[in-house]
């Protein structure tokens, strides 16, 4: 899972009701509106933060390419486990209060960590995407500089925000939740402790033996629940002028054009950590691997239930706006053109993909 996730998760837990809500809203028809600070929601999500990071391509060749299209469970090819990834951002100092372990994003696509809210602070690090340098102005934000190199801070009655660059160049959010009195104080003092030395790797307890063509890992999700994505997108920015918004408390945000592509995202989490899944809706006639099948979303979402002791949720983009394979060489402020992926072809390669999924412990 990527950014937009962690960031979809932060925000989510601040602003947007619980996953039995929400859930209930998606098999109402009802369309849920999660402003990006993203948390690039995103998503994302919150998705799925929720993006991402260039070198995407690099990254392929390191961690080897997505599972070739194959018939679903087709007993022809192996099982072999997706790979371990390493998560690369480290910290030196982090104030007591934080809910552990935390929730870590760690692939070639995408890095980030999340100390999720737990009755007490969060903390929320992602690394932006390589090439994209947010501007140093910005209504609403002060100055700051962090370890020598200059950035930006906003504080707000519940939360820090800061955005600054490592010593490598790739620039960092971060977003910390605790007491007013010390947010300020606190938040920089995070900051000027945070690396890119290798801190943990995370692995995931299955694999997918089918992904269509051209997708690629982008990162594992590690914690209670365990996540996988993968996309066909460049990961570059495409447009030097930023998408602006603003959050629920009044910060002015500023989040890259990214190319994703079309992305899937493949989650597995423990029985007991949500609603039983024949609250989800109208449970399909077509099972997955034999098991309870739920289809929300116009066929962009899908349920397994009763998965290995847990529940499968495998999600994709594949009808939201997608950018151009290829940057603009000037800003632009044009509509963003959708990519041609009827809902039944969502679904349906949703389904080969969960039919394909194989647990490996």
């Amino acid at each position: 899972m990527s950014t937009r996730l962690n960031r979809a998760l932060a925000e989510g837990e601040r602003h947007s009701p619980d996953p039995t809500e929400v859930l209930a809203g998606i098999r109402a028809g009802v369309r849920r509106s999660h402003h990006r600070r993203r948390f690039a929601a995103a998503g994302a999500a919150g998705t799925i933060g929720v993006a991402l990071v260039g070198g995407l391509l690099a990254g392929q060749l390191a961690f080897g390419p997505a599972p070739e299209a194959m018939a679903p469970g087709s007993a022809a090819r192996p099982v072999t486990p997706v790979p371990a990834q390493a998560c690369r951002l480290s910290f030196e100092w982090l104030p007591t209060g934080l809910s552990t372990p935390p929730i870590r994003t760690c692939g070639p696509g995408a890095q980030g960590v999340l100390y999720p809210m737990a009755g007490g602070p969060y903390l929320r690090v992602d690394l932006a995407a390589a090439g994209w340098q947010p501007p140093l102005e910005r209504t609403g934000w002060d100055p700051v500089v962090v370890n020598g190199r200059a950035g930006r801070m906003a504080v707000r009655d519940s939360r820090a925000l800061l955005l600054f660059p490592l010593p490598s160049g790739r620039w960092v959010d971060v977003e910390y939740g605790g007491p007013r009195a010390a947010l300020r104080e606190t938040a920089k003092r995070i900051a000027g402790g945070i690396g890119e030395t290798v801190a943990d790797t995370v692995r995931v307890p299955f694999t997918p033996t089918y992904l269509p063509r051209g997708q690629y890992l982008v990162a594992l999700q590690s914690g209670t629940a365990s996540g996988l994505t993968y996309r066909d997108g460049s990961g570059r920015v495409l447009d030097r002028q930023p998408a602006q918004g603003i959050t629920e408390d009044g910060v002015n945000t500023d989040e890259p054009v990214i190319d994703h592509g079309i992305e899937y995202s493949i989650r597995w989490e423990p029985a007991g950590l949500g609603p039983s899944a024949m609250g989800f809706g109208k449970r399909s006639d077509r099972a997955v691997q034999g098991l309870p099948t739920y289809v929300l979303n116009r066929g962009l979402l899908m349920i397994v239930d009763d998965f290995h002791g847990g529940r499968l949720t495998l999600s994709s983009n594949a009808t939201m706006s997608v950018p151009p394979s290829a940057p603009t060489a000037e800003p632009t402020n044009k509509a963003v053109p959708l990519r041609p992926s009827s809902p039944p072809e969502a679904d349906r390669e949703l389904r080969r993909i969960a039919e394909g999924i194989r647990w490996t412990g």
